[in-house]
């Protein structure tokens, strides 16, 4: 969980005994993700389970977005300390590759909104930290925004998800 938080708040249901014993929803001052420092709060008392079925609609739109939800913030504004706090150890590469994802992220937003050279900077930040992978999006996405071509329209011709 402290570089996989895949848990979508909005699907979530718990037994009220598990909340109680970790104080009950938890908000550090600084953390963007609503529900983070809880879930790993529970993760400590019990075990998640998945339930394959639609339990909600997570609708996204350019608005929504925002560098301090991604999950690197969150890790350095809580994650570390609530390792280092518990003793349990941190895996700083999957941490790196993580931050790396977020810088790709990043860039492709920046692209979106016409920030050619920042978002450029983010991808050869992103390559740096980025599994291999990783470092192919990285200097794609480099290359593209070097170029002046249209991410989101490569990434549609090539079956990948679009930001837009």
């Amino acid at each position: 969980m402290l570089v996989s938080d895949y848990i979508v708040a909005l699907t979530v249901m718990m037994r009220k005994d598990a909340l109680e014993k970790v104080g009950g929803f938890i908000q550090p001052a600084g953390v963007g993700a609503v529900d983070y420092s809880t879930f790993l709060e529970l993760a400590l008392v019990g075990k998640f389970k998945f339930v394959n079925e639609v339990l909600g609609i997570w609708v996204k739109h350019g608005d929504n977005y925002s560098d301090r939800n991604l999950y690197s913030s969150i890790i350095n504004n809580y994650g570390l300390t609530f390792c280092k706090s518990h003793g349990i150890p941190v895996d700083w590469k999957r941490v790196s590759e993580q931050m790396g994802r977020d810088l790709f992220h990043v860039g492709r937003h920046q692209l979106l909104n016409g920030e050619r050279c920042v978002a450029g900077r983010n991808f050869r930040r992103s390559f740096k930290l980025s599994s291999i992978s990783g470092k192919v999006k990285a200097l794609m996405g480099y290359g593209l925004s070097m170029t002046k071509l249209n991410f989101e329209r490569f990434a549609g011709i090539v079956g990948r998800p679009t930001e837009k």
